[in-house]
């Protein structure tokens, strides 16, 4: 399991957040080319993504695609869900551009069945969970 920690005193310097919705996550994202990179996905994930049994991956709130897109280039079998319909083209793009493919979902976390025993791995990164939906989630067996 992978384990990073938050920078606290980062975090108390900060402003309060704002809540970002599919629609603000949208308009976001539509008017700049990638938001976050179309480099190899997270570091941690280009660290780490062996630990990764080969297999069906899910990745949870994953944008604009660099993370799912990063792993089907190492052979993965790569879904994708994400709030924001603009984010998701992005991602197909983006793997198309590279010569992989990846499945995308459009959904709300809050609505978005996990199934069970469907992944052999579930990748989140930069995905605030609320708690209910985190415990779900956490809880869901591959």
């Amino acid at each position: 399991m992978l384990n990073t920690s938050v920078n606290k005193s980062r975090l108390n310097n900060e402003q309060p957040s704002r809540v970002l919705t599919a629609a603000s996550l949208s308009e976001m994202t539509k008017h700049c080319n990638y938001l976050t990179g179309q480099s190899v996905g997270n570091g941690i994930l280009a660290q780490h993504y062996r630990e990764l049994p080969l297999g069906p991956i899910l990745c949870l709130a994953e944008g604009e695609g660099r993370n799912a897109v990063f792993l089907a280039e190492q052979g993965y079998e790569v879904t994708t869900v994400d709030a924001s319909a603009v984010g998701l083209a992005k991602a197909i793009n983006l793997a198309t551009a590279r010569g992989v493919n990846i499945h995308t979902v459009q959904a709300d976390l809050a609505e978005f069945d996990l199934g069970t025993g469907q992944w052999t791995g579930i990748v989140s990164i930069f995905c605030h969970l609320p708690p209910t939906i985190r415990q779900v989630a956490l809880q869901t067996p591959l």
